[in-house]
């Protein structure tokens, strides 16, 4: 068998065709890089840049939107009446449900703020664990906003021993009932 050689011989003429054929190809992808390729980069980078923007817009109105629920619940539960013997009637009504013996009643004054008023109550009262929990939870869950500032018990002195056998305590609470501002 016969090997055969290929040479490649290239004249001057396809040399030159060669070579500028390669730099007209290399013109037209740096021409393509610079005015195609960059200018398109920038703008999808503009456009997802404005895409963040708006998320996070979307994000702050869906925020906004919840505030603005919460806001509107809590204002339901302001009360509309301002009188110290509301008050005071609600809080016994809610101490007779739990058999809650209410020992004292302070009244504060109406105390007026930005959005709201508030109406503050000291009360001394004489319970049961169980039953000074069940109070407060009757406080806490009232149609009304009324909030415990401050609570402090401790067990009572004269430890009387009756058929429940449940220790008696003798708590002071601060509870203000919150108001609509008109």
């Amino acid at each position: 068998m016969k090997k055969i050689k290929y040479e490649l011989k290239i004249s001057g003429y396809k040399l030159k065709t060669i070579i500028v054929s390669i730099g007209l190809i290399l013109f037209v992808a740096i021409a393509g890089m610079n005015f195609i390729y960059q200018p398109a980069k920038k703008k999808i980078r503009e456009i997802e840049s404005i895409q963040r923007k708006e998320e996070e817009r979307s994000k702050l109105l869906s925020q906004v939107s919840k505030q603005q629920k919460d806001i509107q619940r809590r204002r339901f539960r302001l009360s509309d009446n301002k009188s110290i013997s509301y008050f005071i009637n609600q809080i016994t009504k809610l101490a007779n449900e739990t058999n809650t013996e209410i020992i004292s009643i302070n009244p504060g004054s109406l105390q007026r703020e930005n959005y709201y008023q508030k109406l503050p109550l000291v009360l001394g009262i004489k319970a049961t664990y169980n039953q000074l929990g069940q109070f407060v939870s009757k406080l806490e869950n009232s149609r009304q906003f009324i909030l415990i500032e401050t609570m402090t018990f401790e067990r009572e002195k004269e430890i009387k021993i009756d058929s429940s056998d449940e220790i008696k305590v003798r708590a002071n609470l601060t509870v203000s009932l919150f108001c609509s501002p008109r």
